[in-house]
């Protein structure tokens, strides 16, 4: 919906300064600021995405395989994973 609103030059020039210190706008500014006040959620931010070299490294054939704590040797056998199917509804 369009609107047309008188907000203060002060005030203003201020929210524009705060958008641009944020990248944004001064719109997304206003639209978020009156999400607060009415109590709704701000719209989820995406999650950092983790870099695969973090999670994941190659073994000896070079298979990717996911990093293990150091001293985690446990061992994965199909009936874990079966296991974990049937937990997850997979």
């Amino acid at each position: 919906m369009n609107t047309t609103i008188d907000i203060p030059e002060p005030l203003y020039q201020k929210a524009a300064e705060r958008a641009r210190s944020l990248g944004s706008t001064v719109h997304d500014l206003i639209v978020t600021a009156l999400s607060r006040e009415m109590k709704e959620p701000d719209p989820p931010s995406p999650a950092p995405a983790i870099p695969a070299t973090e999670l994941y490294e190659k073994n000896q054939f070079g298979f990717l395989v996911r990093k293990r704590p150091p001293g985690d040797t446990t061992v994965t056998t199909n009936a874990f994973v079966n296991q974990l199917r049937e937990e997850l509804g997979v």
